[in-house]
């Protein structure tokens, strides 16, 4: 992907394409684009803070391991979500690892390249805040869909939290995600996931075929709404 491509997918998506040409602008005169092959990490529970990331094609990993407990997945990124906001505002290690599900095309801007713009707008480390927020409604989101004793309304709240990410204001969102992943996500077994996704196909919300899975939006709201 050219790096013109790659302004324009971070103006239309996500945090970003949310904010003034102006700040867009500022951004991309300080960005670096940097790929990161399947497998490898963009960076690791613990490792020291640093500046922003957002994501302009391809799918991470985001992983969690909360004081003593073992790391998990808890959430699947993919083209305009932006990280690295706790790291960067309090300077403290980062608080989740991030692994490229697929090849990935990442937006690198600098923690020394924000306090330069800084400098002449202020007004940035409140744009960045709204990254947390988001962040924070994502673990609330997470909270309350675990919360769920309805097997049934679990998973298609997981659903929702992923396939929002995803899809952004899209009618339908693609998940690169087996049964057996989105059931340690959402907190149940591989065969009641199963069982659950093949309800949710007859209604037409979703879709599942070899690591994919594909998400009616509009019909999975109107599902969770009842």
């Amino acid at each position: 992907m050219m790096r013109t491509q790659a302004l324009q997918v971070m103006a239309e998506h996500g945090w970003l394409s949310r904010q003034g040409r102006e700040f867009q602008a500022s951004l991309f005169d300080v960005a670096d684009f940097r790929s990161v092959p399947k497998g490898a990490a963009v960076y690791s529970l613990g490792d020291p803070p640093g500046g922003l990331y957002g994501i302009v094609d391809g799918f991470v990993d985001v992983f969690i391991a909360p004081g003593p407990l073992p790391t998990i997945l808890v959430y699947v990124a993919g083209r305009g979500w932006w990280v690295g906001d706790a790291a960067l505002l309090t300077r403290t290690p980062r608080r989740v690892g991030l692994a490229a599900r697929t090849d990935v095309r990442v937006m690198y801007v600098s923690e020394a390249s924000l306090s330069k713009l800084a400098e002449s707008d202020p007004k940035i480390w409140r744009r960045i805040s709204e990254i947390t927020v988001a962040h924070v409604d994502n673990a609330l989101a997470l909270s309350a869909t675990l919360a769920m004793a309805d097997p049934r309304r679990r998973l298609l709240a997981t659903l929702w939290r992923l396939g929002c990410g995803v899809g952004g204001a899209a009618e339908t969102s693609e998940l690169p995600l087996t049964q057996a992943e989105l059931g340690d996500i959402a907190g149940l077994s591989r065969n009641v996931v199963g069982r659950l996704l093949a309800e949710a196909e007859s209604a037409g919300i979703a879709r599942s075929s070899y690591a994919r899975i594909q998400i009616d939006l509009a019909r999975l709201k109107a599902a969770l709404a009842v």
